[in-house]
């Protein structure tokens, strides 16, 4: 099955960050890399400064998002648009083939 994965980075490096605070998600598609989208960190912002929305707006053809780290809010939000979270700790290139092998199992 063909699915999008995104993995948040963690700021300045292509590891697996905290999905509030990334400035970034690389995407891919059959453990592949396609591209890297940029977002702005919504988490200890103040109200209305980065919206959730426009993280939201970068993952949402995503079918998984894995992060390091995430909050309550983005937890519920990413899972009302129907997007799986998956927690890895380690590289972008290995958190997507780790999210892409415990999707394929589930088939």
């Amino acid at each position: 099955m063909t699915q999008t994965i995104a993995v948040a980075l963690h700021p300045g490096t292509q590891e697996t960050g905290h999905f509030g605070q990334s400035y970034g998600f690389r995407i891919y598609r059959d453990r592949q890399f396609l591209e890297q989208r940029s977002a702005s960190p919504f988490c200890g912002r103040s109200p209305g400064a980065s919206p959730i929305e426009q993280v939201l707006d970068a993952v949402r053809d995503c079918a998984v998002v894995v992060v390091a780290a995430i909050g309550p809010c983005g937890r519920e939000a990413l899972e009302e648009a129907g997007i799986a979270v998956r927690i890895f700790v380690g590289g972008a290139d290995e958190a997507a083939a780790s999210a892409a092998g415990q999707e394929s199992s589930r088939d």
